[in-house]
């Protein structure tokens, strides 16, 4: 065994621990990635991204949540929260409104701030909407030289929040899709 396999291992031991904290059940799909058995409906997928330095690497959990809308209107947008204006930005005008709604919704922007967030990203495309969640907590970081490898737990209520936050977001797009069909109409 090399030593880079070894390090892959503890860390998909890393992750499974990750795994364990969430309420949901997940499936393990290789090694690095898991998600729900549900093909329709809302999905969960947890898996950790690699990135190779020259004598690190670091493992970062990626948390998505997927959720599918009746009926909605073709469109792509991508929203992304930014942490130090605890608030959230477009990429362009698609879906200001929504962008509006969202940062409206203190629970959601208090349960975001709760947790070091890497990257919080809404993306959708057509009637499937996506939230990428990349947290600090949950990250698993191997060094060569001093020789570490060490798992940064995610807290029990930090779990609970990532959860909440996303079925939170999923209400609050399934509402203003709802509402702006209705104003259509």
């Amino acid at each position: 065994m090399n030593i880079h396999e070894n390090v892959e291992k503890r860390a998909a031991h890393a992750l499974s621990l990750l795994v364990r904290q969430f309420s949901f059940p997940l499936v393990q799909q290789d090694r690095l990635t898991y998600r729900s058995g549900e093909q329709t409906g809302s999905r969960w997928g947890i898996r950790y991204t690699r990135a190779k330095k020259w004598i690190s690497r670091v493992y970062r959990p990626e948390i998505a949540y997927m959720f599918t809308l009746p009926d909605a209107a073709d469109e792509t947008y991508r929203f992304s929260w930014n942490p130090g204006k605890k608030q959230w930005k477009s990429a362009d005008d698609h879906g200001s409104r929504l962008v509006g709604r969202l940062n409206e919704h203190r629970d959601i922007t208090q349960l975001l701030a709760s947790v070091d967030m890497e990257k919080v990203e809404l993306t959708k495309n057509g009637n499937e909407v996506t939230l990428t969640l990349i947290p600090i907590p949950g990250c698993f970081i191997w060094t060569l030289i001093p020789p570490i490898h060490y798992f940064v737990r995610l807290k029990p209520e930090e779990a609970a929040a990532l959860t909440d936050v996303a079925l939170r977001i999923e209400h609050a797009v399934l509402r203003e899709e709802s509402a702006m069909k209705g104003a259509v109409q």
